[in-house]
């Protein structure tokens, strides 16, 4: 049974959690949060972590709860955001004033809210471990109505005693509004049949009725019960309902708080229909999962991969230590591209293998304080980037001041070179292994974690028993990770996830070739190692969400969304971005993505999105990346570089 099966989370019907402590303490908290990041991220895994039901529900979730489903204190509804009906509000009130839209769409959004405490309420009333009588019921329905009677619609409110008949109430308003959408029914006739209330005062109120039952129930003193509604698939919100949904966080209070998801930067998180207010930090918590730090990224994999072994054991009856903790460096192992080249030069018939060795033995016999924990691997890399650089190794006495000249001279090269001295070997396919370049490849995306480490278990070939004790070899590794890099650039075929496929597979075979003509470098000049691993993409002027932009706008942003993208946060326009890392085996470029920006012209990102065919992409590919060869790079300032990268870690363990 291999337990890093892909399945999105809509398709598993038992699904396994795992719940890292510092994102979930922040969705637990009662202030309004935003969760965003690309598909495969973890989105709705998060928000679902939520919900009271799946709490109570799911094996897996509630032994990450310590088995209290009510940790917290609060109640959280899940609510995938209606794409049909929020698409008809769009539709019906585009021609609408502001006045009318924010008016119509706010009491929706509050009708959809309110409907879902109720319909969790009213599950709850009956359920441990609360204990509810009839009479405190019908008080909080009683109290709710008194001040939302404009619900009622002359019905007689002594006829509505249950939490459920609120919520068939509620419902009804809901769904007469939908039809209204639908049917296009005029906006004033609506305005006069009901008196809206204020944006949120209907679920603040409702809550504050239900959380005082709850309250009491559990006799708490004070306010300590609360609600948290949770919307999946916030994206679909055009940019006026996104500014509704704005203005619900930004007036919201006890004991109503709201959770949002989002794929994708969304256009404006701080403007609210309000003039002169809006969402500031202290309004909200906002969770990028795609800008996770890489120790973060890792603890999220390792921690998702144990709770799928465990259940995957279970289920085969294998018996683990209580303490069990899959850990993805343990069974891949340290990064050590100077092991593979020494293993790849044993196989190959290149010149260069005996001009990279001699440089090698000689770098080694330079540097006397130089020790080699991993045996007979010479610093090829390390000799590389002396020899083409004209560098000098030191004769250093201290630790301290090797890693300094590491740092200084070679830190920031070591992958570039590696790449570099694969092409002068003539290795058609990179090797791509071990425990960081798998980190590194899924660019923070737990998808891609899971698709490669699913192709190296297929690949091991052993039961899952043995697989936990083997050390899995880089070669296995590294065909398991082409693998799924291919079958991923092959899935923007589907056009699944994005709504032009076509344009966004020219994009990412284009770039994805350039990066890699740019990281491995040629024999003209050495930029490729002096400005190592370019390929942040940059354009003199921004791509805007408007006029004849707007098409090339929607391309870059669902391309980034679907994963084969990413793009510099840069608010509602695109100046910057980079192809996805989980591509670079398929085209040869970093495990990190890219760190060095270079120009990209307008003239020539139209001639990729028109071109024929992928022979002609590779072609123009080429004479972008000559262009970018002879000009130098614009800039020398390296971007998003980690202080303590992977390289570092490689001098320490030397």
């Amino acid at each position: 049974m291999n337990p890093f099966a892909r399945d999105r989370y809509e398709y598993t019907p038992n699904h396994l959690y795992y719940l890292p402590s510092n994102l979930i303490t922040k969705l637990e908290d009662s202030k309004p949060s935003c969760v965003i990041g690309s598909r495969g991220s973890g989105k709705t895994t998060l928000l679902k972590a939520l919900n009271w039901e799946e709490r109570q529900r799911n094996e897996s979730l509630s032994r990450q709860l310590g088995g209290d489903a009510f940790r917290g204190q609060f109640v959280a509804t899940y609510t995938k955001l209606p794409l049909v009906q929020v698409g008809a509000f769009q539709s019906w009130l585009e021609s609408a004033g502001d006045v009318a839209h924010n008016a119509l769409f706010g009491f929706y959004f509050d009708l959809i809210s309110a409907q879902s405490i109720a319909h969790s309420m009213g599950k709850i009333v009956s359920a441990l471990p609360f204990a509810i009588t009839v009479a405190a019921e019908e008080k909080a329905v009683a109290d709710f109505l008194v001040e939302c009677d404009y619900l009622l619609e002359n019905q007689d409110r002594t006829r509505i005693k249950t939490i459920i008949e609120c919520h068939d109430l509620i419902r009804s308003q809901r769904r007469k509004i939908e039809s209204s959408a639908i049917a296009s029914r005029n906006h004033h006739e609506i305005l006069e049949d009901i008196p809206l209330p204020a944006l949120g005062q209907l679920p603040i109120a409702f809550g504050m009725a239900m959380a005082r039952l709850l309250d009491e129930s559990k006799a708490e003193n004070g306010h300590r019960w609360h609600f948290k509604c949770c919307y999946d698939e916030a994206e679909c919100l055009n940019r006026r309902q996104l500014i509704v949904a704005n203005s619900v966080i930004r007036t919201s209070s006890w004991p109503v708080s709201y959770v949002f998801s989002f794929v994708g930067e969304p256009t404006d998180l701080s403007l609210t229909i309000h003039e002169g207010l809006t969402v500031q930090r202290a309004d909200r918590s906002i969770i990028h999962l795609d800008e996770l730090d890489r120790y973060q990224f890792e603890r999220l994999c390792d921690g998702v991969a144990t709770v799928r072994i465990q259940a995957s054991c279970a289920a085969s009856r294998i018996e683990l230590d209580d303490k069990f903790e899959f850990k993805t460096a343990k069974t891949l192992g340290e990064l050590n591209l100077n092991l593979i080249i020494k293993e790849v030069m044993q196989r190959s018939e290149n010149p260069f293998r005996i001009t990279l060795r001699e440089m090698a033995e000689a770098y080694r016999d330079s540097v006397s304080s130089q020790k080699d924990s991993a045996g007979d691997v010479l610093p090829y890399i390390e000799a590389y980037i002396a020899n083409k650089l004209n560098l000098k190794a030191s004769n250093f006495d201290s630790p301290e001041e090797k890693r300094s000249q590491a740092s200084r001279e070679f830190r920031k090269k070591f992958v570039a070179s590696y790449l570099s001295i694969c092409r002068e070997l003539s290795i058609r396919i990179i090797p791509y292994a071990f425990a960081k370049m798998v980190f590194g490849i899924s660019d923070s995306c737990i998808r891609d974690y899971l698709a490669q480490m699913f192709q190296i278990f297929e690949k091991q070939g052993v039961s899952l028993e043995r697989f936990l004790k083997s050390e899995i070899d880089w070669q296995t590794q590294s065909d398991a990770i082409h693998v799924a890099s291919e079958e991923k650039r092959k899935s923007i075929r589907t056009g699944e996830e994005v709504s032009n496929p076509e344009r966004v597979r020219r994009l990412t075979v284009a770039f994805g070739e350039l990066t890699g003509l740019l990281q491995r470098g040629d024999q003209s000049n050495n930029i490729h190692l002096r400005s190592s691993e370019r390929g942040w993409y940059h354009f003199g002027n921004a791509i805007v969400d408007s006029g004849q932009d707007h098409e090339l706008f929607t391309i870059l942003k669902d391309a980034c969304e679907a994963g084969f993208l990413r793009l510099k946060r840069e608010g509602s326009q695109i100046l910057t971005f980079r192809v996805h890392a989980s591509i670079a085996p398929s085209y040869g470029y970093s495990y990190r993505g890219a760190y060095y920006p270079v120009s990209i012209q307008r003239s020539e990102l139209a001639e990729i999105l028109n071109s024929a065919d992928d022979d002609e992409l590779e072609k123009i590919a080429k004479r972008i990346s000559i262009r970018l060869n002879r000009g130098g790079t614009e800039s020398t300032q390296q971007l998003m570089l980690p202080l303590d990268d992977l390289e570092e870690q490689a001098y320490d363990r030397e």
